[in-house]
């Protein structure tokens, strides 16, 4: 009976302990929004070459820099020697309410503007890879961020006509033009170029004035036998995709790749094992079937 009271007495003086830690440190002391754990003592971090680098067990991930309320731009062609107006000249592109810098005379308008719809020519009342539908759409490629249905009427390339009719549906009305083929849109001069991305991608030339703006459109410069390499075109604005445009995207060779891809496939063969291959359904399946070994065996 003395050892139970003796044991009652304990578990009340840790009780009252207790609530009295609690109490000095205030009241739901670990929901309190103050409160912070203790930080991990850590090794000191060293800044990696590219934001866009991982290293084992520490990815990292890119954080664009906040834009300037004022937008700035490197200004090409005006050094010494060289004519204002004769170089390229870039700005940053997708976000809203930035306009392209002034090509030649500062009181032209620019000839693709941004806007809530996606970049417009206005001179030609035409949208190029509009995000909305619109009346008129010059569509660099059939795959869905570029193409959108909806729109009263697409022109594309030649060869991507019947990738963009099953994306776009039976009901679309697309017109066409053979690489390099101009043609006048409300007065303003379109052509397309290949941009050696897939099946009938094409870079659009839009010309008036004596003025010539490019925009690519997704490309690559690595051959795929599935579809024309990409061409440059002369121009004054030269508007790129630059989703890989840091230095540290370095791809390997396709036929590297391929070999690898093969070995591997045959030793799964070999073992008695299937082999699988994912990749999009457009353009990356196509170049990946082109690149296989038919030596491999069924695919």
């Amino acid at each position: 009976m003395k050892m139970s009271h003796r044991l009652l007495a304990l578990l009340a003086v840790g009780l009252l302990v207790s609530l009295t830690s609690t109490a000095a440190a205030g009241p739901w002391r670990r929901n309190r929004v103050d409160h912070q754990p203790t930080p991990r003592k850590q090794a000191p971090y060293k800044p990696l070459a590219s934001p866009y680098v991982t290293r084992a067990g520490n990815p990292r991930y890119y954080v664009p820099p906040t834009l300037p309320s004022t937008p700035t731009w490197k200004m090409y062609g005006t050094e010494p020697g060289v004519v204002p107006g004769d170089w390229p000249r870039y700005a940053p592109f997708g976000f809203g309410g930035y306009r392209f810098p002034a090509v030649g005379n500062a009181a032209v308008p620019d000839l693709l503007t941004v806007t809530p719809n996606g970049l417009y020519c206005a001179a030609g009342d035409f949208f190029v890879d509009p995000w909305r539908r619109v009346p008129r759409a010059v569509i660099t490629h059939a795959h869905a961020d570029h193409a959108r249905p909806g729109s009263d009427r697409y022109l594309c390339a030649a060869p991507g006509k019947h990738v963009l009719r099953t994306r776009m549906g039976s009901s679309a009305v697309i017109d066409t033009l053979r690489y390099r083929e101009p043609t006048t849109i409300n007065g303003v001069t379109v052509s397309l170029h290949p941009a050696g991305h897939l099946l009938g991608a094409a870079q659009v030339r839009v010309s008036h004035r004596g003025e010539t703006w490019v925009v690519t459109g997704d490309y690559k410069l690595q051959a795929d036998p599935t579809c024309e390499p990409f061409e440059p075109v002369r121009c004054d604005v030269f508007v790129t995709e630059s989703t890989f445009g840091l230095p540290v995207y370095r791809w390997p060779d396709p036929t590297v790749v391929a070999s690898e891809i093969n070995a591997w496939w045959r030793a799964n063969a070999a073992a008695g094992r299937t082999s699988v291959l994912l990749a999009y359904a457009l353009g990356k399946a196509q170049r990946l079937a082109a690149l296989l070994d038919p030596a491999i065996g069924p695919i």
